[in-house]
C-alpha cells in the first residue's frame, strides 16, 4: 500500500526548493532527512528511487534495501510488519511452526532428534556422555566414556578395552561425522569438551600407555588435555598430560585459541613446568587447579586452590568481558581465591580470575551443613554467569542470603554478577534427589540447564515426575529471573544419569546416560536393548528446539 502525500505541502516544498536550484527528494523528506551527507534530507547525487510505489520505501538504492513502510502485501515471517496492522510476523507460519527471530521454527522445546548407543556385551556396561560443545562451523562434539565392548554411534564400530574416552562429532541435524575411542587397558575418562581456534579440545583422565594420535605416551593416572583438528578427530594437534593423580573436569575456550582447564589433583606436588612454579600443598587429600594452555599445550599461568580436606574444580567459563570463572567444591578451609572460605559441610564456591594472569578477582560462597555443589557455568550478559549445582541443606545460604531449605538434594541455579554477587536463585521445589550438572547459553542469552532428578519442579513449568529412580532433565530458563520456560524429562524404569549441554543455532543438545525403555515426552529414544544385568546404561544425545 502507498501512502498519499498532502498535495499542498508537496507543491509548496517543490516551489521553494526549485527556486534554490534543487529538486526535492520526497523519499528523504519522508524519512525525516536521514540521508547521510546532505545535512537536511536532500539527496545530492544518490541514484533515483527505482521502485514503482510512487517514491516510498521500496528496496531501491536510496532506501538501503528497506521495503516500503506500508506495502499492500501479506504478512510473512521476516521481522517486518508487512501488512501494516501494527503487529510483526503474526500468522505468518503454517504447519505447526512458529515465527521466531524472523524464521519459521518448531515450537520451543520440541524434540528434534535423538541418538542412543551402547557397547554390546553381557554384564553391567556403563557407557555415558559427559560433555557437549557446539562447533564454530555448525554441529556438535560429544565426549564421554565407554566401559568395554563394541559401540557404534552412527557409522563405524569402535572397540573399547576398559572405560575408554569417547569422542564423536555430529552435524547440526544429528548425522554422525566422526568418532574415536582413546584408551588403554586401564580406566580412562572423558569429562570435558571445547571448540576453539579451529580445533576440538577434549579433557579428562588417562592411565598408562595411551596413543592420543601423536604416538604412545606413558604415565600413571594423569589429567588430559588433547587437541584435534575441527575437520576430523583423527587430525591430532597437541596433547598435555598433567601430573599424576589428576583429572580435568572442565574446559573453556579463550579468544585466540587458548583454553582454560580446571580439575582436581592429589599427591605431594603439582608441576607442569614454566612459567608455573611447582605447587606443594601443606595438607589435605585433594586440591583444585586452573591452568591456561596455549595451542601447543604450553602453560601460560596456573592457579591452585588448596583445601585442608578436599577440593575440586568442576567447571569453568569465560565471561563476555574476558574474565574466567571456575566452579569448585570443598570441605575444610579453601585458600587461593580472593578470600579464604571455611566450609560448614561440603560447600561450593564460584571463583573469578583475571584471564591474563590468573589473579583472583572474587569468591562467592554457597554454604550449608550438608552437601552443596557447583557443577556447571555459563556466561551471560556482559559480565555475569549462571552457576548450577545442587543443595541438600536446610540452612543453605549463598553469600549469607538464605535459599529455600531442603531435606533432600535438589537442583540449584543462580545468576551471579561481575563481582560474584547473587542476582537471583532458582531451586527445584520438589527436592526429590535432583542435581543440575550443566548449563549453556548463546549470544542471545538463551539459557538451558541439564541434570538428573527424581521428580523436579521449577517455577513456571509443570512438575516433571520421574519414570524410574532418576531421569535426565533439560529446562530452558528466563535469564532475567530464572523462571522456567519449558522442561523435558528423559528416562525410563532404570536409573538414568545427567551429563552436559550446549546451545547453538536455535538448538539445545544434551548428553548423558540412559537405560532401556527411556522416553522423552512419550517418544522412545533408546532401542539398544542389551540391559542384561539391570544396570546397563548407554550414551544418549538428544536435541531440542530452543
Amino acid at each position: 500500500m502507498t501512502r498519499a502525500r498532502p498535495v499542498g505541502l508537496s507543491l509548496g516544498l517543490a516551489l521553494a526548493l526549485g527556486l534554490a536550484g534543487c529538486t526535492p527528494d520526497f523519499d528523504a523528506l519522508q524519512r525525516g532527512g536521514s540521508d547521510a551527507g546532505d545535512g537536511g534530507g536532500l539527496d545530492a547525487g544518490a541514484p533515483a528511487d527505482a521502485g514503482s510505489d510512487g517514491g516510498g520505501r521500496d528496496g531501491g538504492p536510496r532506501d538501503g534495501g528497506l521495503p516500503d513502510a506500508c506495502p499492500d502485501r501479506a504478512e510473512t515471517c521476516d521481522g517486518i510488519d508487512d501488512d501494516c496492522d501494527g503487529t510483526v510476523d503474526e500468522e505468518s507460519c503454517g504447519g505447526g511452526l512458529e515465527c521466531r527471530d524472523a524464521a519459521c521454527r518448531p515450537p520451543s522445546g520440541t524434540l528434534q532428534w535423538s541418538l542412543v548407543a551402547g557397547a554390546a556385551g553381557t554384564g553391567r556396561l556403563r557407557d555415558r556422555g559427559r560433555a557437549v560443545a557446539s562447533l564454530p562451523a555448525g554441529g556438535w562434539l560429544v565426549v564421554g566414556e565407554v566401559e568395554a565392548g563394541t559401540i557404534d554411534v552412527g557409522g563405524e564400530s569402535l572397540v573399547a578395552s576398559s572405560f575408554d574416552v569417547l569422542m564423536a562429532t555430529f552435524t547440526a541435524d544429528g548425522v554422525h561425522t566422526a568418532s574415536v575411542l582413546l584408551g588403554s587397558p586401564n580406566p580412562d575418562e572423558g569429562s570435558a569438551a571445547a571448540a576453539t581456534g579451529g580445533a576440538l579440545v577434549v579433557g579428562g583422565r588417562v592411565a598408562g600407555t595411551v596413543d592420543l594420535g601423536g604416538g604412545a605416551t606413558t604415565g600413571g593416572s594423569t589429567g588430559l588435555v588433547a587437541r584435534y583438528g575441527a575437520a576430523a578427530l583423527s587430525g591430532f594437534m597437541s596433547e598435555r598430560r598433567l601430573p599424576l593423580v589428576s583429572t580435568v573436569r572442565g574446559l573453556a575456550a579463550l579468544p585466540g585459541g587458548d583454553v582454560v582447564a580446571v580439575g582436581t589433583f592429589s599427591g605431594a606436588s603439582f608441576d607442569v613446568g614454566a612459567p608455573c612454579a611447582p605447587f606443594t600443598p601443606s595438607g589435605g587429600s585433594s586440591h583444585a587447579f586452573a591452568i591456561r594452555l596455549d595451542a601447543a599445550g604450553t602453560p601460560r599461568w596456573c592457579a591452585f586452590f588448596e583445601s585442608t580436606e578436599d577440593a575440586s574444580a568442576n567447571a569453568v567459563a569465560v565471561r563476555r568481558d574476558g574474565a574466567v570463572v571456575i566452579a569448585a567444591g570443598f570441605s575444610g578451609r579453601l585458600s587461593g581465591g580472593a578470600r579464604p572460605l571455611d566450609a560448614v559441610g561440603f560447600d561450593a564456591a564460584a571463583i573469578g580470575l583475571d584471564a591474563a594472569d590468573g589473579t583472583p578477582a572474587f569468591t562467592t560462597h554457597l554454604s550449608g551443613s550438608a552437601t552443596e555443589e557447583a557443577a556447571g557455568l555459563a556466561a551471560i550478559g556482559t559480565g555475569d554467569v549462571i552457576v548450577v549445582g545442587s543443595s541438600a541443606s536446610s540452612d543453605a545460604t549463598i553469600e549469607g542470603a538464605p535459599i529455600p531449605s531442603a531435606t533432600r538434594t535438589r537442583a540449584l541455579i543462580a545468576r551471579l554478577g561481575p563481582m560474584g554477587q547473587p542476582r537471583w536463585t532458582a531451586v527445584d521445589a520438589q527436592a526429590m534427589g535432583g542435581r543440575a550438572l550443566g548449563v549453556a547459553s548463546d549470544a542471545a542469552d538463551r539459557v538451558v540447564v541439564t541434570g538428573e532428578h527424581g521428580g523436579i519442579g521449577l517455577d513456571g513449568c509443570p512438575v516433571a515426575p520421574t519414570a524410574g529412580a532418576t531421569d535426565l532433565f533439560i529446562a530452558r530458563l528466563d535469564p532475567a529471573d530464572g523462571r522456567c520456560r519449558w522442561l523435558r524429562s528423559i528416562g525410563g524404569p532404570d536409573p538414568d544419569r545427567g551429563g552436559g549441554v550446549a546451545v547453538a543455532d536455535h538448538r539445545a543438545v544434551v548428553t548423558g546416560a540412559v537405560g532401556d525403555g527411556a522416553l522423552v515426552d512419550g517418544t522412545t529414544v533408546t532401542t539398544d536393548g542389551d540391559d542384561t544385568a539391570g544396570g546397563d546404561t548407554d550414551v544418549v544425545v538428544v536435541a531440542f528446539e530452543l
